[in-house]
């Protein structure tokens, strides 16, 4: 799955071994429908491989359909809302439609295009891709892109863990991403520890929004403390100038002694009313 070669040496053509249960080759499975030449559906299934000319690169192609039909279409195919919505396509006239169509298409970078200290390949690609007379539809993906040591919103770090783009007959819908990033009162280790999730979301009018969950505890480093926040607290990011600048509003309790740590750790930040945070503001 990882899309290397199992046997490199066994990949010459007509070298008189065997296709058929040897892994050196790409199994694929593929369907053809048609009554003539002029009425051709397409149907392949590709699991993930590697072409001798790109060494290292995977390509992965899951239920793939090119339609040239004007009788039928493939139940594979999944249209956009917006085909529906905006009566791109009549309902009675669907099996005039044709295009392209991939439940999944992802290519995966080789080995030397990982982010440091990371195992994880970075891979990209499509899930619902449609292309046809109307535009390119799809939900664009990509994966692993940098970690918490890379990232660098207002000097507060962040990784880029995902970021998925939709686009709807060449119009940008919405994108979403996710990753860690660490307060500036704290310090993530190797481990990521005293890093937080994140969520975000960027609308058809760019506006951006991030949502950071916090269910733990968090490591004041500066303070050589340590907060359980409450859930009024928040963390956003703006954008300008083609930069993040975040936010921060904090609302929560603080320990800076061990007995303190101890009591935080047992206690919930509803029955603890001594050395609370009444809000703690800081902007990267």
């Amino acid at each position: 799955e990882d899309g290397t070669k199992k046997f490199p040496g066994e990949t010459k053509p007509q070298d008189g071994k065997k296709i058929a249960g040897n892994e050196s080759y790409v199994g694929a499975s593929f369907k053809f429908v048609a009554e003539s030449l002029q009425d051709l559906i397409i149907e392949l299934d590709l699991p993930k491989f590697e072409l001798k000319p790109l060494p290292g690169w995977a390509f992965k192609m899951q239920n793939v359909v090119l339609d040239l039909s004007d009788t039928k279409n493939s139940p594979t195919v999944k249209f956009p809302n917006i085909y529906n919505e905006q009566q791109l396509i009549p309902s009675d006239q669907q099996e005039l439609w044709r295009g392209f169509y991939g439940e999944e298409v992802t290519v995966t970078l080789p080995p030397e295009f990982q982010i440091t200290k990371s195992k994880e390949r970075i891979s990209f690609g499509a899930k619902g891709l449609l292309i046809d007379n109307f535009g390119v539809s799809g939900n664009f993906f990509a994966t692993n892109l940098f970690n918490i040591n890379e990232g660098n919103a207002g000097k507060w770090q962040y990784s880029l863990d995902s970021i998925n783009v939709d686009l709807q007959v060449n119009h940008f819908i919405k994108a979403g991403f996710n990753g860690e990033l660490v307060l500036p009162v704290s310090k993530s280790d190797s481990s990521s520890n005293g890093a937080l999730a994140y969520q975000g979301l960027i609308t058809a009018d760019q506006h951006y929004s991030v949502r950071v969950e916090v269910t733990e505890d968090v490591d004041f480093n500066i303070f050589k403390g340590k907060a359980k926040l409450f859930p009024e607290s928040y963390i956003k990011m703006e954008v300008e100038n083609s930069k993040f600048y975040p936010e921060a509003n904090l609302t929560g309790l603080m320990a800076f002694n061990q007995e303190q740590k101890d009591a935080l750790d047992s206690t919930s930040s509803q029955d603890v009313k001594d050395n609370d945070i009444e809000s703690l503001s800081f902007e990267g």
